[in-house]
C-alpha cells in the first residue's frame, strides 16, 4: 500500500508538473504570435489616438480633423480643400488599415533607387496625427510591385544620400483608400435635411 501511495503521488506531481509546462509553452507560443503580428503592423497606434489626417494625392492637400465634441459618433470633418462632415464610412476604411494593416516585407534599397519603387515622387502621403504625440507619422505611397497586388511604402522618410533606406510592402487596398475625388469623401445630407432645408427656404 505504501508503494502505491508513493507511485500515485509521483503519477500526480507529474502530471501536474506536465500541466504546467503544457501551459507554459502555450503562453510563450501566443506570446510570440502576438509579438510576430505587432510587428508586421504597418504602425503601432490605435485608431482611437488618431486626430488628423493630411492626405497629399493628385496634386490635391485634403485635410480632415475628429470632431472630438462627438468621439462616441467617430465623426471628421473635412477642412481643405472644402469644408464639411465627412462620411465616416470612408475616413474608417483607411484608418483601419493603417491600424491593422500589415508590411509584407520590409528590405532596404540605397537613396538613389527610391525612384524604381514609386517613392521618389510618391502616389500619395499620408500624415497622421496622433494624440499625446507632437511629431505625426508620414506613410509615403510608391508603386506597385511586380504583380499589382501590392504596393512600396516607405514610413517617416529620412532621406539622405549616403544612407540605406528601409521600404515595406502593404495592401493595395491603401491606394484605394485615398484615390477618392473629393465629393466621395464627404457625407451626403439625408432626404429629411434636405426637406428642412427646403421648408427654412420657403
Amino acid at each position: 500500500m505504501r508503494l502505491q501511495r508513493t507511485t500515485l503521488a509521483l503519477l500526480i506531481s507529474a502530471i501536474a508538473l506536465g500541466g504546467v509546462v503544457y501551459l507554459f509553452e502555450t503562453v510563450h507560443q501566443e506570446r510570440k504570435a502576438a509579438q510576430a503580428r505587432q510587428e508586421k503592423q504597418i504602425f503601432q497606434f490605435t485608431e482611437a489616438e488618431i486626430t488628423g489626417l493630411t492626405i497629399a494625392v493628385d496634386d490635391e492637400l485634403l485635410v480632415f480633423e475628429r470632431d472630438r465634441s462627438q468621439p462616441e459618433t467617430k465623426q471628421w470633418q473635412m477642412k481643405a480643400p472644402e469644408t464639411g462632415t465627412v462620411d465616416a464610412a470612408k475616413v474608417e476604411f483607411l484608418t483601419n488599415l493603417l491600424v491593422d494593416g500589415e508590411r509584407q516585407r520590409t528590405f532596404l534599397i540605397d537613396a538613389d533607387e527610391r525612384e524604381s519603387y514609386g517613392l521618389e515622387d510618391p502616389f500619395a502621403t499620408i500624415t497622421i496625427d496622433l494624440d499625446n504625440q507632437a511629431d505625426p507619422e508620414v506613410l509615403q505611397l510608391g508603386g506597385p510591385n511586380f504583380d499589382n497586388k501590392l504596393i512600396y511604402a516607405q514610413i517617416n522618410p529620412n532621406i539622405q544620400p549616403d544612407q540605406e533606406q528601409d521600404v515595406i510592402v502593404v495592401p493595395l487596398e491603401l491606394q484605394y483608400a485615398v484615390e477618392r475625388e473629393i465629393e466621395e469623401w464627404l457625407a451626403l445630407e439625408t432626404d429629411e435635411e434636405g426637406d428642412a432645408a427646403e421648408e427654412s427656404e420657403l
